[in-house]
């Protein structure tokens, strides 16, 4: 596809998706890359960024979506990279960022972890 910013700079991207449906206690869908690149595997989107620079995002886990959890995300892992630059979220935690099941009591969190050049930090907040 091809993005066009207000600026007017245009980007392509290209995206290779799957979603997997099925019923366990209500419908599940699960989110996952098809495009490899070299070692890189479970890619969903690449191309060149508003700044210019390559990117990828995969699916380290499929992202998964169930019914029985008011259709949250209760589990899966992204990672977003670009030269010098790189970002994983691990979705379907708790507030103390352990793995919770569904449906989990309250809210669910993620945690965000990035690294910039050799600094990494890491979050975790509720979605």
């Amino acid at each position: 596809m091809e993005i066009t910013y207000d600026n007017g700079t245009k980007r392509t991207w290209q995206v290779a998706r799957k979603r997997v449906f099925s019923y366990e206690n209500g419908i599940v869908i699960k989110l996952s890359g098809t495009h490899t690149d070299g070692t890189s595997t479970m890619i969903t989107e690449w191309g060149i960024n508003r700044f210019g620079r390559s990117f990828t995002t995969a699916t380290l886990q499929p992202i998964v979506i169930r019914q029985d959890c008011d259709f949250r995300v209760t589990e899966g892992q992204l990672e977003y990279v670009e030269p010098g630059i790189r970002a994983d979220i691990l979705f379907g935690l708790d507030i103390k960022g352990d793995s919770t099941a569904c449906p989990g009591n309250g809210s669910y969190y993620g945690k965000l972890t990035w690294t910039v050049g050799n600094q990494s930090q890491s979050a975790i907040f509720p979605y």
